[in-house]
């Protein structure tokens, strides 16, 4: 099962609005020791700011993020986190379960 995003872009004025969804996947999901992300819109090269939080809102884990990287969750409990990826004026966000 694949959860799926909901990309955030900035408008003219440079406020983010919420666009149109299913442009994240996050797989396997849920998922154990790593996971994988399906961005459309970010090309092969492209770096952006991978960011994983809890249901409290605490960001576990920030790093950049390169497409095709897989992202190593060992560490993490099992839970629900919150999965953003931040690239120039977009913000993508989704949930991953972790058993």
């Amino acid at each position: 099962m694949r959860r799926k995003g909901y990309p955030i872009n900035s408008n003219s004025e440079g406020a983010m609005k919420i666009a149109q969804k299913d442009n994240l996947e996050v797989y396997p999901n849920p998922g154990n020791v790593e996971f994988s992300l399906k961005i459309l819109g970010l090309n092969n090269g492209d770096i952006a700011v991978l960011e994983i939080a809890d249901n409290q809102g605490r960001i576990l884990m920030k790093q950049n993020y390169q497409t095709g990287q897989k992202i190593v969750t060992s560490d993490l409990p099992a839970g629900v986190y919150h999965i953003a990826v931040l690239c120039s004026n977009h913000k993508y966000n989704a949930l991953w379960v972790k058993y």
